[in-house]
């Protein structure tokens, strides 16, 4: 999600949330900010761990999403990323060019390929896993919070939330969608 994303969030929240007690809409934004800052913190880190390997941290998402969910086309990744298809083709391209990903035909569209990641794409995004599982490892060691699941259950709620506000808000004629639409399959705590 886009910084600009998330402050049209947070206005439009901000807007729905008005009849909260300020100081949950002011908690609420609290935690914005620090998913935010975590959002950052977290690109650096991905760019500064495998900036030999030739992979953007918009690249490295495609892969993961690819690795976690097998074959998708340019569109589905749009909506499970929550970013444009445009954006998405774009670093698609990129990977297909590097020879990370490859096209393969889409029985459900004959004009939208599903992307595959290659071999070559699989080791580098597994090679990518392996040293952020180190540093998570090393990551963990520092936390004194037992709450992961919980924080991880939170997030997904609010994020929930918002995006139901902002559908809500913009209604279909505008960029909102309807529940049926925005269901999707949502990682466990455990992050599968």
């Amino acid at each position: 999600m886009t910084r600009q994303a998330i402050d049209k969030y947070v206005v439009i929240m901000t807007r729905r949330l008005t009849s909260w007690p300020a100081s949950d809409a002011d908690e609420l934004y609290a935690v914005i900010r620090e998913v935010r800052r975590l959002f950052h913190r977290l690109a650096n880190a991905t760019h500064l761990l495998h900036q030999d390997l030739g992979v953007s941290t918009a690249q490295r998402a495609i892969l993961e999403e690819l690795a976690d969910t097998g074959d998708r086309s340019v569109p589905d990744l749009a909506r499970r990323k929550g970013v444009s298809r445009q954006h998405v083709q774009v670093v698609a391209n990129e990977l297909e060019s590097a020879g990370l990903v490859e096209g393969v035909p889409n029985p459900a569209h004959q004009r939208s390929p599903l992307l595959r990641p290659t071999q070559a794409g699989q080791r580098t995004f597994d090679e990518m896993r392996s040293r952020e599982n180190r540093l998570l490892e090393a990551v963990v060691m520092k936390l004194t919070s037992p709450h992961l699941p919980r924080v991880a259950h939170t997030l997904r709620e609010i994020g929930d939330a918002v995006e139901s506000c902002v559908d809500a808000s913009l209604g279909p004629e505008k960029g909102g969608r309807s529940t049926r639409s925005r269901r999707r399959s949502v990682p466990s705590a455990s992050g599968r």
